[in-house]
């Protein structure tokens, strides 16, 4: 059962290229962009390695390949660590900015400390911004 779940993953690793394409030509900071590529790259030869895999258990190439079966999962397992490792990369550092830009509107809030908000107001304005970037 476990072999005919994974022909829906099958050539899921062609996603991650489009997925590394469509990052390369995003707005993102550079270092986000770099993070974001290398975690596809990951997912990629993952993806790639998981269908070698189950080509293997299926007896589909377990003629030239079945020896070296070991080897494959550890690049398998290597690739998805890394994987893992780069999203909690990128998400640090989505949240250090995140963090960041709520501290400089807090800062900016300080000023209108006692007065009144009304919709038209710049501190209804930073509190939506505030508000936002927090959920």
């Amino acid at each position: 059962m476990k072999n005919t779940r994974k022909i829906f993953k099958f050539l899921k690793w062609i996603d991650q290229i489009a997925s590394i394409v469509k990052n390369i030509e995003s707005k993102k900071p550079l270092y986000l962009k770099i993070i974001n590529i290398l975690e596809h790259l990951m997912a990629l030869f993952s993806n790639f390695f998981d269908n070698f895999i189950w080509a293997i258990n299926t007896d589909i190439i377990s003629i030239w390949y079945s020896s070296k079966l070991k080897m494959f999962k550890a690049y398998k397992y290597r690739f998805s660590l890394g994987k893992i490792i780069f999203k909690m990369l990128g998400n640090n550092y989505k949240h250090q900015s995140r963090i960041k830009n709520m501290k400089a509107i807090l800062n900016e809030l300080k000023q209108f400390k006692e007065e009144q908000i009304s919709t038209s107001d710049q501190t209804y304005q930073l509190c939506n911004q505030y508000l936002k970037e927090r959920y």
